[in-house]
C-alpha cells in the first residue's frame, strides 16, 4: 500500500499548490491543472487498487 500512499500525497501536494496558485493569481489555467491533477491521481489510484483486487482474487484458493 505505499505505493496508493505516494500517489495520494503527491496528488494532495500538486493540487493544493494548483489552488493556492490559483487563488493568488486569479489565472484559470492553474484551476484547470488541478482538475486535470486530480483526474490523473483517481486513475491511477483506481488502477493500483483494480491490480491489488485482482492479485487478492487470485491469490485465493
Amino acid at each position: 500500500m505505499p505505493l496508493v500512499r505516494l500517489i495520494a500525497l503527491a496528488a494532495a501536494i500538486i493540487v493544493g499548490v494548483s489552488v493556492l496558485l490559483y487563488m493568488v493569481t486569479g489565472q484559470p489555467r492553474w484551476r484547470r491543472f488541478a482538475w486535470r491533477a486530480f483526474s490523473a491521481a483517481a486513475a491511477a489510484l483506481a488502477v493500483v487498487l483494480l491490480l491489488l483486487l485482482a492479485e487478492h482474487l487470485l491469490a485465493s484458493p
